[in-house]
């Protein structure tokens, strides 16, 4: 059984580049998680 704080610490976040998406990456990166975003936004990513 993996540790929950190791689950919790990898993240995907999808319309990462701008809005809620954007602060939700700042907001996880900030508590030291692994963080991947992906966006269909190509002029903001």
């Amino acid at each position: 059984m993996r540790d929950q704080e190791s689950v919790l610490s990898r993240v995907l976040v999808t319309g990462g580049t701008s809005g809620i998406g954007e602060r939700l990456v700042e907001t996880f990166v900030r508590q030291k998680s692994r963080v991947a975003f992906i966006d269909l936004n190509f002029d903001a990513s």
